[in-house]
């Protein structure tokens, strides 16, 4: 019990510290947590690369977050993880799974009586994508044509892993409005419906 209490005034100087902008002091609490909280993160995800840009999420938010006080560094460790997991499964299923769709429904009608429809497909998906902004535009190709993580994505542009997951979600959201239009060409090739 005087350990616990002990890792707990030690965690609540550091926190106190990294509020005042002490790099030193978040240095200290990242190599700490940081193996736990991958453990953990990982055990949920069974993926490196997502675990790895979960556990970088919430010390991203330690770092920048408001000094409002953490009682229990390990509780909100733990809340954190489950909250970015889940963060992460949602809007990877969400804009993943519109293109699993995509991708195996289309080879898998290839015949000489639909090419015509699967060029009129793909140009249209290819309109889709050019009307996203530069920016939005490479992120997604890096991450949907070229399949790398959000990490190599941020670390290749030089961006933080939170702007580039914000800039493939507005993307999912741009995409969900041109559905509709997606769908009449997906009934020709007998896949969704």
């Amino acid at each position: 019990m005087a350990s616990l209490n002990i890792e707990k005034n030690q965690d609540s100087l550091l926190l106190q510290q990294i509020a005042s902008g002490n790099r030193t002091a978040f240095g200290q609490l990242y190599e700490k947590y940081w193996s736990v909280a991958y453990l953990k993160a990982f055990k949920r995800l069974r993926n490196e690369d997502y675990a790895k840009d979960v556990v970088q999420e919430i010390f991203v938010n330690i770092w920048s977050r408001e000094k409002t006080p953490i009682a229990n560094f390990p509780a909100y460790l733990n809340v954190s993880i489950r909250n970015q997991v889940l963060k992460l499964i949602a809007r990877e299923r969400y804009v993943d799974g519109f293109f699993d769709c995509l991708h195996e429904t289309i080879p898998s009608y290839l015949t000489a009586d639909t090419n015509v429809q699967r060029n009129e497909f793909y140009t249209s998906y290819e309109r889709v994508i050019d009307a996203l902004p530069p920016k939005r535009r490479l992120i997604f190709k890096l991450r949907h044509h070229d399949d790398l993580t959000t990490k190599v994505i941020a670390s290749r542009l030089g961006l933080s892993i939170k702007t580039v997951q914000n800039q493939l979600g507005k993307a999912a959201e741009q995409l969900k409005g041109s559905l509709p239009r997606f769908l009449v060409l997906f009934t020709a090739f007998g896949g969704l419906l």
